[in-house]
């Protein structure tokens, strides 16, 4: 099953941003559901697209890595179609910074936290 990103970014935007956003796209996904199924997910970040801002991808993923955690990247491959080596390592660069946000917000102690 493929979801192409591109169904979700305006015309004159290179950059995907804002966490209501990715949110609204989780919704419109229904990832939930797709969270419980058993195949894979490509997820298509088309041509022009410069950066994902951790905001977006959290907005979108965070529930899913929250479920699915360690089974997150086995379940979600993403494409790029971008020819530029360089933006494309950009944007795995911002998907890697996402998932290391997520996976620390979810292995956080808040009760072991703020003890001195």
């Amino acid at each position: 099953m493929e979801i192409n990103l591109g169904d979700f970014k305006n015309s004159y935007s290179s950059v995907f941003t804002g966490r209501p956003q990715g949110k609204l796209a989780r919704q419109k996904l229904n990832l939930d559901k797709i969270d419980n199924s058993s195949e894979v997910i490509y997820v298509i970040i088309p041509d022009g697209v410069s950066s994902i801002n951790p905001s977006f991808f959290l907005g979108l993923f965070f529930d899913s890595y929250k479920k699915l955690k360690d089974k997150f990247n086995t379940k979600y491959k993403f494409k790029f179609l971008s020819n530029n080596p360089e933006t494309i390592n950009v944007l795995q660069e911002n998907i890697n910074d996402a998932l290391r946000n997520a996976h620390n917000s979810v292995n956080v102690d808040f009760n072991n936290l703020f003890k001195l």
